[in-house]
């Protein structure tokens, strides 16, 4: 069931990238908005979801088939859907890119 939910979250033949965030997390009100705008800039090379782990149940199993302790963090997965890393803490725009585009 884990890996089945997190494989619906990338894209096929694509790197991807699923960011994991909650509203009343402060840093995930800091980062969020630089997340969307990289997913932004970078559309064209990598896919990244950007998940509200409060929405709904499926978000929460999806973070715990992630074994996720705490928001936010970013899970990077290559083109073939393996995972490579995650990313937590200071997610800066510049680190961002430079962690995105290594998996392209």
């Amino acid at each position: 069931v884990g890996a089945k939910m997190i494989k619906e979250h990338l894209v096929e033949d694509t790197p991807s990238a699923v960011y994991i965030y909650a509203n009343w997390c402060p840093e995930s009100r800091e980062y969020t908005p630089i997340v969307e705008k990289v997913a932004s800039d970078l559309e064209d090379e990598i896919s990244v979801k950007l998940i509200n782990y409060e929405d709904d149940e499926d978000n929460k199993d999806l973070a715990r088939a992630l074994k996720m302790e705490g928001v936010p963090k970013m899970f990077l997965f290559d083109a073939d859907g393996i995972y490579v890393k995650t990313i937590a803490g200071d997610l800066e725009e510049e680190y961002l890119i430079k962690e995105l585009k290594d998996l392209v």
